[in-house]
């Protein structure tokens, strides 16, 4: 994402320019848009500019909006809950991604009811922009290994 007056409307705009990563271990932050970028035939290593890490999402929105940097990848949930969210523009989007997981030791099935009744409350998730939890599996993350290691 970009300021709202920024001029660059796509990728292919944002040569040179310097970036907001959020954390090397980031998926939304780091790891999928450089996978993405690599599959577009460009080396984000060198296709930007400056490249700053913030570790946490909400400094790389703000990275942007300061002018520190022209441009940060977000996750997008984050981006929707910004308090002004139309000072910024998107300029690419990445596939959806899962949400991750809470994960509970099956030595610890004294926890699921704590976690069943955050969920019973919707106040308790809507800072995470999450209306409840669901079981999940695996499976639905085993694509995201490769997007890992391509964006590293």
């Amino acid at each position: 994402m970009v300021r709202k007056g920024d001029p660059a409307r796509s990728v292919a705009d944002l040569e040179g320019a310097d970036i907001a990563w959020v954390d090397p271990d980031s998926l939304t932050g780091f790891r999928a848009p450089r996978a993405a970028f690599r599959e577009m035939g460009l080396d984000p290593d060198r296709y930007f500019g400056r490249a700053t890490f913030t570790h946490a999402h909400d400094r790389a929105v703000e990275a942007v909006r300061s002018g520190l940097v022209q441009v940060a990848a977000v996750d997008e949930e984050l981006l929707a809950a910004e308090p002004a969210p139309h000072e910024l523009r998107v300029v690419w989007r990445s596939q959806a991604f899962p949400s991750p997981p809470f994960l509970v030791s099956r030595d610890r099935p004294d926890l699921l009811g704590p976690l069943e009744d955050i969920a019973a409350r919707p106040e308790c998730l809507s800072a995470l922009g999450a209306e409840g939890l669901t079981a999940s599996h695996w499976a639905l993350y085993d694509p995201l290994g490769e997007i890992i290691e391509k964006g590293h």
